[in-house]
């Protein structure tokens, strides 16, 4: 429901939520986890990448020669 007020001031860097607030934020997420989880110790923070849109993953169906088909249709 914030999220023009989070590209405002975040975009393009990763930021922690715990608790609905912004603890930190950085554009490295391993640093930002670093230091999160020394100060709030080991438990459920929220850390997602603040951009307008989603990032959309396109990865490729696994390939399946014919007659590799044909065998697993035999031992069903």
């Amino acid at each position: 429901e914030n999220k023009a007020q989070l590209l405002e001031k975040y975009r393009s860097t990763y930021i922690a939520i715990l608790d609905n607030t912004v603890v930190d934020h950085d554009r490295e997420f391993s640093e930002l986890a670093k230091r999160v989880y020394e100060k709030f110790g080991y438990q459920a923070i929220y850390m997602p990448f603040v951009q307008s849109e989603p990032a959309v993953l396109r990865i490729p169906s696994p390939r399946v020669g014919k007659h590799r088909v044909d065998d697993l249709r035999k031992e069903v």
